[in-house]
Order: C-alpha cells, then sequence, then structure tokens
C-alpha cells in the first residue's frame, strides 16, 4: 500500500521551503519518498504551476505524464469545462482506478487556491506519519488517500517511469552530487 500525501502551505513558497527538511529526513533513513511534486500559486497568477520533481530518481518514480493528467484533471479541466457552458466542476475524468477519488480532487482543487502552494508525495502507507513528523516546523495542512496494492501497480503500470531501475534504491529528493559514489 501506498499513500499519496497533499501539504498544503498558506504560502506560495513553503512547499519549497519544505524540501530541504524531507531531503535531510530521507538522507537519514527516517522517511522513504516514492515521489513528488510541488505546486505553487502566487496570488499575482491567476493559475498554479506544478512541476515533478526531475531531480527524484527512485526505485519506481512515476513518469511527469502523471503529474501533468493529475494537476490537468484538478485545475485546468475544471476551466475548460466551464469555458465551454458547464457549469459543473465534474469533467468525467476519474483517477479513481488509481485510488485517486474524485473527493480528494475536489479537495485538492478547494484548499490549492491563490496564494497557496502544495507538496505532494507518493510515500509507503507506513511512512506518511514519518514525514509529517519530519515538517512538525511548518505550517501547513494535510490531506491525503491510500492506494491499495492493485491501485498501486495499476498506477505503476500506466505512468511508471520507463527509465526507472528496478534496483535503484537511492532517496527522492538527494540531489546527484549529493549520492554516494557520484
Amino acid at each position: 500500500m501506498a499513500t499519496l500525501a497533499a501539504l498544503r502551505f498558506t504560502d506560495p513558497s513553503l512547499a519549497l521551503a519544505a524540501l530541504p527538511v524531507l531531503e535531510t529526513s530521507e538522507r537519514c533513513g527516517a522517511i522513504r519518498l516514492d515521489d513528488a511534486a510541488i505546486v505553487e500559486w502566487p496570488t499575482s497568477s491567476y493559475r498554479p504551476t506544478a512541476r515533478h520533481l526531475a531531480e527524484v530518481r527512485t526505485a519506481r518514480p512515476l513518469s511527469p505524464s502523471f503529474w501533468q493528467l493529475f494537476f490537468g484533471a484538478a485545475f485546468l479541466l475544471p476551466v475548460a469545462a466551464r469555458a465551454l457552458g458547464e457549469h459543473s466542476a465534474e469533467t468525467g475524468c476519474s483517477m479513481a482506478t488509481f485510488g485517486i477519488s474524485d473527493r480528494f480532487v475536489r479537495e485538492l482543487r478547494s484548499r490549492l487556491v491563490s496564494g497557496t502552494s502544495g507538496l505532494f508525495l507518493l510515500t509507503p502507507d507506513a511512512n506518511a506519519d514519518r514525514v509529517v513528523e519530519a515538517l512538525a516546523e511548518l505550517d501547513f495542512s494535510l490531506f491525503s488517500t491510500t492506494l491499495s496494492r492493485r491501485q498501486q501497480g495499476a498506477l505503476l503500470a500506466a505512468f511508471g517511469a520507463s527509465s526507472a531501475s528496478a534496483t535503484d534504491t537511492r532517496g527522492v529528493l538527494a540531489t546527484e552530487s549529493a549520492r554516494p559514489g557520484s
């Protein structure tokens, strides 16, 4: 099982500020992350910017296309639907097959608004509480969804990065220069 945790910060720059804390916690073995993405929504912008943390190199990372679809379903499809005259935020794009409920996407949509930022972490289920503990000093709210083994398998089969090595167990946030043997 795995958890997709969304950490919502009250400032557009705070999600980025959390990365060094997570990197240190991961390097010392306190936490394990399978993948991560960040969303920043400055007050001056009419839409958020999202990015997969491209430096992520794990045993089973997701490809950037997953994060593009996920954030597109959450933020862009509702805007497009309204532009076409649909007044409902429901767009018919469901990620429930992968354990990401429509409720989770709606919650994301309502919580991550202009002037906030978010850090999205895919982590082994037993590890999610330790991630929260590592970031206890920061001001954030958490919402999450749990993926069954079947859902996690479907997610990795559909969106697993093809360049991932099954034997690569290095940390998610470590940079190339910080890795042993680099």
